[in-house]
């Protein structure tokens, strides 16, 4: 019994620290999301690349979304 309690408190740590490095990384690709659209403001030429940057972070911001809404299930019947 002492083993499984042991194993529970460990799992439950590492579901907070995968959620705060998940929302740590949320939060950097939001950022750059918002450092992307203002160059893409100021550099007509630059509009393709940025625009492809743009869909990466983009995508990237989603999978970290999804991940952050699954460690949060995961952590509910704790």
């Amino acid at each position: 019994l002492l083993g499984e309690i042991i194993s529970d408190t460990n799992e439950k740590r590492s579901l907070v620290i995968a959620q705060k490095i998940c929302h740590y990384f949320i939060e950097e690709t939001n950022a750059v999301l918002q450092k992307v659209s203002h160059m893409k403001d100021e550099e007509v030429a630059l509009l393709n690349q940025l625009t492809l940057v743009e869909t990466l972070w983009t995508e990237e911001l989603k999978i970290l979304q999804a991940s952050a809404e699954i460690l949060n299930s995961l952590q509910m019947p704790f």
